[in-house]
């Protein structure tokens, strides 16, 4: 294992000058332990650029035995990545838990198209992403010295992997109102786009024509942004969940979908938007 991470990254450079296609699979075995050591390390280069570029190609190349993924799932959903240091006032603490749910999206991405995953597994996994969705605090999106954070944006990433996945319905039904809760109640106005990976989300769902009655009244619930008393509460509610809104509305116009849901979405933000007439 490689310990030293200048090492490490002259390695992966190496390797990103073939894409990080690797001669020999077993390469990416051995360096896995060292790439989860520095997964969320401060270094934009170091763990976006290599460390998860790297992972990426190695996945989709078929590197990883099911076995080693299969136990790297159980691992990312655990205190030491995708909560760590989550409670604490630890300003980098957020790379290592949002690059650990990159890494998810990943193996859940191959689950999708190899099954590998348990029952058990996928609902671990499950329940762990709509907690620190609901628990995660620091809502950056781009650091200018840090690189991407992006923990709302990589989060419903993993969710879109987790759908693919075959999820049930009360599944999906549990991870809107997740996201929900995100959008109503972020102390951060989103400026990222996040509210478009976020409708990625909700937009599987529509093509998928889940229960109208149940998404219907789902959308019609963020109209209760406007509700709240708080007056700067209240406007990041209303900006983020106008855009999410919007994003939807346009997802349908522009990619197709059921168009029934439009009407809906033209009242919704109508009453978050304050600068129309109603």
């Amino acid at each position: 294992m490689i310990e030293n991470k200048d090492e490490l990254k002259e390695t992966l450079k190496k390797l990103s000058e073939n894409d990080f296609h690797l001669k020999k699979k077993e390469t990416a075995e051995k360096l896995l332990s060292s790439m989860l050591n520095f997964i969320g390390d401060p270094d934009p280069i170091l763990r976006d650029e290599l460390i998860y570029s790297a992972f990426c190609t190695f996945v989709a190349d078929g590197c990883f035995s099911e076995n080693t993924l299969s136990e790297l799932t159980d691992k990312l959903i655990s205190e030491d990545f995708i909560f760590w240091h989550i409670n604490e006032d630890d300003v980098f603490g957020v790379f290592r838990r949002s690059f650990s749910v990159l890494f998810l999206a990943e193996t859940l991405s191959r689950h999708a198209a190899k099954k590998y995953l348990s029952e058990k597994q996928i609902d671990n996994v499950k329940n762990a992403l709509i907690k620190y969705i609901n628990n995660e605090r620091d809502l950056r999106g781009y650091d200018e010295t840090y690189g991407w954070a992006h923990a709302v944006a990589h989060t419903s990433d993993a969710f879109c992997a987790l759908f693919d996945c075959g999820i049930m319905q009360k599944d999906s039904e549990e991870i809107l109102y997740a996201i929900q809760n995100k959008f109503m109640l972020a102390e951060k106005i989103f400026d990222a786009e996040e509210d478009e990976r976020a409708a990625s989300f909700v937009y599987k769902i529509i093509k998928l024509k889940m229960d109208k009655v149940f998404l219907t009244e789902w959308l019609k619930d963020f109209s209760k942004a406007a509700q709240i008393t708080d007056y700067f509460s209240r406007l990041r509610a209303r900006i983020n969940c106008k855009n999410l809104i919007r994003d939807l509305y346009f997802r349908i116009v522009h990619n197709g979908g059921d168009k029934e849901f439009l009407p809906i979405f033209f009242e919704t933000e109508a009453k978050l938007n304050r600068f129309v007439k109603r």
